[in-house]
């Protein structure tokens, strides 16, 4: 009874020690790599928000100069603005979802008639 114990005393500090040793040489490693990916991964996705921002900044600058255009009844042969980009493109699914209720609700502001607010 006694060997007994004392094996399986040794058994179970074998398993215990193989588990540490596999815990040390190959989880810990990988753990601090997928911290080091999730870090670099947060610190791309902040510099292409701010990068999408400023290439939408230069889009609108740009389309604003090119909007000084005549009277469309008059001169049919007119070139219009063309668009290529598409600021909503970049977007989640979640982002367009959000940024369609914020839209929403700016028109709701922007042409509201409230009578009992409105100046004559």
């Amino acid at each position: 009874q006694h060997l007994l114990n004392i094996a399986t005393k040794v058994v179970h500090e074998v398993k215990v020690s193989t588990a540490h040793a596999c815990w040390l040489e190959h989880l810990t490693p990988a753990r601090t790599e997928l911290e080091s990916v999730c870090t670099k991964h947060r610190n791309l996705d902040a510099k292409f928000k701010e990068t999408r921002m400023m290439y939408l900044q230069e889009i609108s600058l740009l389309r604003d100069q090119k909007r000084i255009r005549g009277d469309p009844g008059r001169d049919l042969s007119t070139q219009d603005v063309k668009w290529f980009y598409e600021p909503t493109k970049t977007l989640t699914e979640e982002e367009r979802e959000y940024l369609l209720i914020v839209l929403h609700e700016k028109l709701k502001m922007m042409f509201d008639a409230n009578p009992s607010v409105t100046r004559m």
